[in-house]
C-alpha cells in the first residue's frame, strides 16, 4: 500500500513543517512516513488527512490527487 502524503501536502500548499506542527510531531517524522522509512500509523493517517482537508482514502487511493480533493 503507498501512502501519498508529499503528493497531498504538496497539492495543499503545506510545508512539511506546517502539517508537522498542525498535527503534533516532528517535521523530519513527516519526512520519514512521505519516503516510506517510517510507518504511518492509522492515527497519523487520519490526522494527516484531517490537516490537509482530504479524506483518508485521497491518501491511499493510486488515483492522482486533485486540488477538488485537496
Amino acid at each position: 500500500m503507498k501512502v501519498r502524503i508529499r503528493e497531498a501536502r504538496r497539492c495543499a500548499g503545506v510545508t512539511q513543517a506546517a502539517l508537522a506542527a498542525r498535527i503534533g510531531v516532528d517535521q523530519s517524522r513527516i519526512s520519514r512516513m512521505e519516503r516510506g522509512i517510517s510507518p504511518v500509523t492509522v492515527a497519523h493517517l487520519a490526522a494527516i488527512a484531517a490537516a490537509l482537508n482530504v479524506p483518508v482514502a485521497a491518501l491511499l487511493d493510486d488515483s492522482p490527487v486533485t486540488l477538488a480533493e485537496a
